[in-house]
This record gives C-alpha cells, structure tokens and sequence, in this order.
C-alpha cells in the first residue's frame, strides 16, 4: 500500500451520507447486514463521526464496496454509485451555499470543482479535460485507495450542475469496473441542456 493511500482522507459527511444512501437504497435490513460487515474501524467511525471531521478513504470505500454489490456489477452498480455521489453533494451543500451556487456560471462551477475535491478529500485529483456549452468531461488520478472515486465524483458535479440550473441528460464513466475500481485515467463525461 502507498503512502497516499495511507494518508488520504475524505471528509466525515461523506462517509455517514454514503451509509444513509445504501440505507434508502436497499432498506433497513439489507444495510443492517452491510454495515455488519464493516471493519471495526468503520463501524466505530459512523457512530462517532462528526461532518467535518476526516475519515480515511479506506472506510468510506467500504460503504461504496456495500452499494456497488448492491447492483449487478455493471450498470446498475455504476448508476447506483453515481446516485450516491448526487446524494452526498446534496448533503454537503447547505442553504447558503445553494443560493451562491444559483449565480455560479457552467465555467465557474467547472472551475471550482478541483478547489470543492481538495476541501473535501486529502488525495486525489479531478481535472477539466473538455469543457463546452453543453459537456464537461473530467480525468481522475491519485486515486489508489478511494474505490469508485470517478463515478460518485460524477455524481457530485451532476448534483452542481443541476443546482447551477442545467439539466444533466447523461453521464458517461470510462475507466471503471467493480473490479478496477480506482484506476487513474478514468473518467466521466456529462452532458446537459440549459
């Protein structure tokens, strides 16, 4: 294991908000039975952990591992992931910041969006391939450790782009499986009218 693996960490509201997708998603029982199979570490962290406290990637990424197996293991657990990561934007955006976000222009958000990852995960980078009037396509990397990083991250800035006033009418993951599900050079593409 690398050394940015050992020191990455994401913010602790996306960890809780990751255990309370899976919840809504499979139900009281399923998540139950999940969360069981947590790590003692992570079991420990989501009775303990405050919003923005960090949490190591390892542990958010078992929450992931749970509500990818929870899909097919193709699409349904890619588009799963990208709906956890829609979910956990909408927890990390409170009132204010929805209103500010209300005024951002597409290149603004799009430009903010490596300066939104670095506040809330210690590792990792997201960055602007493509961008034009109605798609933004994104590139990952340093991603060793924080599995399904390219689809929920796909998820977020969908969530940004829809609090912005666009429509997203798709999102388009390259790079990634169940089973290779961190690999650097992935990335998403989403597309949108005004």
């Amino acid at each position: 294991m690398g050394e940015q693996s050992l020191d990455f960490n994401v913010r602790g509201y996306m960890f809780v908000s990751a255990v309370d997708y899976l919840r809504q998603t499979v139900g009281e029982q399923e998540a139950k039975r999940a969360i069981a199979a947590f790590s003692p570490q992570a079991r420990h962290l989501l009775e303990t952990l405050k919003s923005a406290d960090w949490c190591p990637v390892s542990v958010f990424s078992e929450a992931l591992d749970a509500i990818s197996k929870a899909g097919d293991g193709g699409e349904r657990s890619k588009e799963l992931l990208i709906k956890c990561g829609t979910h956990v934007a909408m927890e990390a955006t409170n009132t204010f910041l929805k209103l500010f976000m209300k005024m951002m222009s597409t290149q603004l958000l799009v430009k903010k969006v490596p300066d939104l990852w670095r506040r809330d995960c210690s590792g990792g980078k997201l960055v602007v391939e493509n961008l034009d009037d109605h798609s933004v396509r994104f590139a990952t990397s340093g991603m060793q450790g924080y599995k399904h990083a390219v689809c929920t991250a796909a998820g977020f800035v969908s969530f940004g782009l829809g609090a912005i006033g666009k429509t997203v009418e798709s999102v388009t993951v390259q790079g990634w499986s169940p089973e290779k599900p961190s690999e650097d050079g992935a990335t998403f593409e989403l597309t949108w009218r005004a």
